[in-house]
């Protein structure tokens, strides 16, 4: 319970599970249309990935309090803007991608080829090297490099950085497709010298022969198509032979650089609407704004990692790259929503109980906290917790706790009402609780009696006494009025008659009753009437 009352190990956990189950989703559905040339699987796949963050992140908080009503809207709020934003930022990233392409910074393959390798998740380079045909065979690329060192699919990189990142219909097994597509790559740094094109047959798995293909050669902005049909059975075709001397590469920054960026920046729309959602579910705009920058600062940094990751291990195991990075995304996102908010929020954290742990973001005006699900603190499982125990409102750069329908104390005193200070000790029921927020002051911020509180409801606001009656700022306040003092009744009369016409009270003596105000006595009693001779 504690792992999941404290907000950063539950938003890691949460976002972790929801990026595997993303992951799950996209690759029942979509993994096997990738490489087809169409933008279906990229999309897909991305809301897929914001469906299971959003919702698993929307839902954990809910859950981890068994407040169900919280957990239900958050799960559809979180399903809902996830998935529009991981489609929203897979589509940025493919929209950039094809206007790089289309401007000639990396991506002067032809639509079809382009298409292709973009979709099975190929790599841009300083040399490009892409296959396709028509049919479900199976053809195999290979190039031998400057060291003669051979690259295909029993082999697929080269100590000179050379890499088979794509292949596809591989011996006729999983993941075949109409629209295969093989691709090798060499980012930077590609070895001066001569180089070999060769294609294979390597397997009939269904398709007519011949088969047709079309090999395109990409060297920096430089490109070269060439083409040819091979059965099944036919020596395999050594296709093409070039040179690379190093002086047709000015596009090699842009060729890589480009892409990278717009795939980081789809990220960064994805989380950013993910963390909207988690502050659609406490309906506050305060917390869309932080949790909505958390989101984003978080998919900047898990998308990079996304890349990196499938850089590294995507052409050997594509699955387990998308994985590895889905969860690492989810876990990024979760985790700098909660960092965010912690830095620009003040926040109630549960020091005993329960939820020992836990933090509450004061991130709206008025917050009430009690019993009930409905409310913006929901605290259950304590027995001495009333429906609506206690309201906290915000007042300029503070917040005032008040008494609803429960009592409270604040540093151990009883109190209807007092304005909170950083590291203020609060209980409500039996639950304690701190103030957290560093821009508060961290001396005792008195309330003046101009508020009243009735049957749970703070009447007025309550202001904030600073400087008065402190001698050195001049400001006083005004002398209390005079006490009234009662009139003398006439001779023979028995009665004293007040001014405010309430009956008399007396002290032993007969006359009025010391006047605590001004530290006398009342007054004299009248000497007796003269006696009749």
């Amino acid at each position: 319970m504690k792992l999941l009352n404290n907000p950063r190990s539950r938003s890691l956990l949460a976002g972790t599970l929801g990026g595997l189950v993303g992951w799950l989703l996209a690759e029942l559905l979509f993994a096997s249309k990738l490489g087809n040339g169409t933008w279906t699987a990229t999309i897909g796949i991305g809301a897929t990935t914001g469906l299971g963050i959003g919702a698993v992140l929307g839902l954990i908080e809910g859950v981890a309090i068994q407040a169900w009503q919280q957990a239900q809207r958050g799960l559809m709020i979180g399903l809902v803007l996830g998935a529009i934003g991981g489609l929203l930022g897979a589509t940025f990233g493919q929209v950039i991608d094809q206007s790089v392409a289309s401007a000639g910074g990396g991506g002067l393959f032809d639509p079809d080829m382009a298409g292709r390798i973009q979709g099975g998740g190929g790599q841009a380079g300083e040399i490009e090297i892409g296959l396709l045909w028509d049919n479900r065979n199976d053809l195999d690329l290979h190039v031998i490099d400057p060291s003669e060192e051979h690259i295909f699919f029993n082999h697929r990189r080269s100590t000179s950085g050379g890499e088979l990142d794509i292949d596809r219909n591989a011996a006729c097994g999983d993941n075949v497709t109409n629209r295969p597509v093989e691709h090798v790559v060499w980012q930077s740094n590609a070895p001066l010298g001569e180089y070999q094109i060769i294609v294979d047959h390597y397997a009939n798995c269904g398709g007519s022969d011949p088969t047709s293909f079309k090999v395109q050669l990409k060297i920096g902005n430089n490109i070269s198509t060439y083409t040819g049909e091979t059965r099944h059975g036919d020596s395999p075709t050594r296709l093409h032979t070039f040179t690379h001397d190093g002086l047709a590469t000015g596009s090699e920054g842009s060729a890589g650089v480009l892409p990278f960026i717009a795939r980081v920046l789809g990220w960064v729309l994805f989380g950013a609407l993910v963390g909207v959602s988690q502050g659609l579910v406490r309906r506050s705009t305060v917390a869309v704004r932080n949790a909505g920058a958390g989101g984003a600062l978080g998919g900047a940094v898990g998308g990079i990692a996304f890349l990196l990751i499938a850089q590294a291990m995507g052409a050997s195991s594509p699955a387990a790259s998308r994985a590895a990075g889905f969860a690492i995304v989810g876990a990024a996102v979760g985790l700098f929503i909660v960092l965010v908010e912690q830095a620009l929020s003040a926040a109630l954290v549960i020091v005993s109980g329960r939820y020992e742990g836990r933090e509450i973001f004061l991130d709206r005006d008025v917050m009430r906290i009690g019993r009930g699900e409905l409310l913006e603190v929901y605290i259950g499982g304590d027995a001495e917790m009333k429906g609506h125990h206690a309201t906290v409102e915000k007042q300029a750069s503070n917040h005032i706790i008040s008494a609803a329908e429960g009592s409270i104390t604040v540093n151990g005193v009883a109190t209807t009402g007092q304005g909170l200070a950083n590291g203020d000790l609060i209980e409500v029921g039996a639950t304690r609780l701190t103030y957290r927020w560093r821009a508060a002051s961290s001396s005792p911020v008195p309330v003046d009696e101009t508020t009243a509180v009735e049957t749970g409801k703070v009447l007025e606001p309550r202001s904030v006494i600073t400087d008065i009656d402190k001698p050195e700022s001049g400001i006083h306040k005004p002398a209390p009025p005079p006490p009234r003092r009662r009139s003398p009744a006439p001779p023979g009369d028995s009665k004293w008659k007040a001014e405010d016409d309430s009956p008399p009270s007396t002290d032993a003596t007969g006359g009025a009753p010391p006047d605590p105000d001004s530290g006398r006595q009342g007054p004299t009693p009248l000497p007796p009437p003269p006696r009749r001779n």
